[in-house]
């Protein structure tokens, strides 16, 4: 899943992997002919808004897994990924709102 927001880097992704980098048309295509374009896509570009919290979470079971590792050199990454963790949980346990 690739963050929609930015359709050049879309673009560029698609390339790389020798796939068609119009994706605009290939799901107007899937949605006309009623098939699920999630399900013949590799890169998929989704809404982060929408699914910052799945997305995040994610994240978050890849890395205490142990599946993908980040090198501490990038450690404000480190402390921006754990950060947008909290703040996500802190929204959803509606701790993140001031109470009286």
């Amino acid at each position: 899943m690739q963050d929609g927001a930015n359709p050049s880097f879309i673009r560029s992704l698609k390339l790389e992997l020798n796939k068609d980098p119009e994706y605009e048309k290939l799901i107007e295509y899937y949605n006309h002919t009623k098939c699920d374009w999630k399900l013949n896509m590799r890169v998929l570009p989704v809404s982060f808004a929408k699914e910052s919290r799945a997305m995040l979470g994610n994240c978050k079971m890849i890395l205490e897994s142990g599946l993908l590792a980040i090198d501490p050199s990038f450690d404000k990454l480190i402390v921006s990924l754990r950060i947008a963790v909290a703040n996500e949980m802190c929204k959803s346990n509606n701790l993140g709102k001031l109470r009286p």
